[in-house]
C-alpha cells in the first residue's frame, strides 16, 4: 500500500507541477505580450456576471412616458413631428414638415426616448471598428439612460452619459482561439455600458467635436474595463477603451445632433426652419435644445 500511495502522491504533484505550469503559461503569455495580469481579468469576468441593478447603473433610466413627454414638446415646435397609433407605436416624421414655431427644448430623458424609437423604427446605428461596420441592434442594443450634465457655457462643453445594454451572444462566439476561449465562461450574457464624452460646440451651425472621457460595465470600474479591452484589442482588433468610448459616443451625438455628413435628428429637421442646436440649463437640468430662425 505504501508503493501506491508514493505512486500515486507523485503522479498529483505531477498534475499540480503540470497546472501550475499551464496556468504560468498562460499569464506569461498575456502579460508580456499585452501587459495584462490573467488573474485581474478573471476576478473583473466574475464581477460582471454579477447581478446589476438598473437604478445603480442608470439612476435616470428612461421610462414610457418620457417618449410621450417627447412627442408634446417636438410638437409644440413643429406640430405632428411625433405621431401615436391606437397601439400606442410611435412614429417621428422627417419629410414634409411645417416650419418650426419656436425653440425644440428636449430634456436628456426625451432625447434618449426619441433615438431609441428611431433605432426601434429601422433606423440603423452602425459604428466602425478597426475598418469594420458593426450594427449594434445586432447585439440587441438598447439605450437605457441619456444624462446631459457639467454644462460649460465658457468653452461650450457638455457632459454627455449614455447608458446602454448590450448582448454579448455574438461576441462569445468569436472567443473560441486561446486565450480567449479559456474566458468565454466568465462572459456575461447581457452587458450595460456607461460611456461619457465631452461634446464640444464649435462656432459653425452643426458642428460639434466628441472626446472620450470614461466608460465603464455593469459594476466594474473604468480601470478594469480598459485592462479587458487590452486584451481582446490584442486578438480582435476592436480598439482601446478610450478609443471605443469615443466611437459610442461620437455615433449617439450624430444620432441626436447630426451633421452634413451624418443626418442625425436635429440636422434633419434644417428643412423646418432649424438652423442650430445647443445645450441650455433650466434649473437642475440641462436640455438639449434645437434653434429655429424666429
Amino acid at each position: 500500500m505504501s508503493i501506491v500511495l508514493k505512486v500515486l502522491l507523485r503522479i498529483i504533484l505531477v498534475v499540480i507541477v503540470i497546472a501550475a505550469l499551464a496556468v504560468g503559461a498562460v499569464w506569461g503569455f498575456c502579460y508580456f505580450k499585452f501587459k495584462v495580469n490573467v488573474f485581474s481579468v478573471v476576478g473583473s469576468l466574475n464581477q460582471l456576471n454579477k447581478n446589476v441593478e438598473i437604478a445603480d447603473v442608470a439612476p435616470k433610466a428612461v421610462k414610457d412616458s418620457d417618449m410621450e413627454d417627447a412627442m408634446n414638446a417636438a410638437n409644440a415646435s413643429i406640430p405632428n413631428l411625433i405621431t401615436k397609433d391606437a397601439e400606442g407605436n410611435y412614429t417621428i416624421n422627417d419629410h414634409a414638415l411645417p416650419l418650426m414655431v419656436n425653440n425644440m427644448v428636449l430634456t436628456d430623458k426625451e432625447v434618449c426616448s426619441i433615438i431609441n424609437t428611431l433605432i426601434k423604427n429601422g433606423t440603423a446605428l452602425n459604428i466602425n471598428v478597426s475598418g469594420s461596420n458593426i450594427d449594434l441592434k445586432e447585439y440587441k442594443f438598447t439605450l437605457i439612460q441619456f444624462d446631459f450634465n457639467s454644462l460649460d457655457t465658457e468653452n461650450n462643453t457638455v457632459k454627455f452619459n449614455a447608458v446602454a445594454s448590450i448582448n454579448l451572444d455574438k461576441i462569445k462566439e468569436k472567443m473560441s482561439s486561446f486565450p480567449l476561449s479559456i474566458f468565454k465562461s466568465r462572459v456575461p450574457q447581457t452587458l450595460y455600458i456607461s460611456n461619457t464624452v465631452t461634446i464640444k460646440k464649435l462656432d459653425e451651425a452643426f458642428t460639434y467635436e466628441v472626446e472620450a472621457d470614461s466608460i465603464t460595465a455593469n459594476n466594474l470600474p473604468q480601470n478594469k474595463v480598459e485592462e479587458i479591452f487590452t486584451l481582446i484589442n490584442g486578438f480582435t482588433k476592436i480598439g482601446t477603451a478610450s478609443e471605443f468610448s469615443k466611437i459610442i459616443g461620437q455615433n449617439l451625438a450624430n444620432a441626436f445632433i447630426g451633421n452634413s455628413a451624418n443626418e442625425g435628428f436635429a440636422y434633419k429637421l434644417k428643412d423646418a426652419g432649424a438652423t442650430d442646436f445647443n445645450f441650455e440649463k433650466d434649473g437642475d437640468n440641462i436640455n438639449f435644445v434645437i434653434k429655429n430662425l424666429i
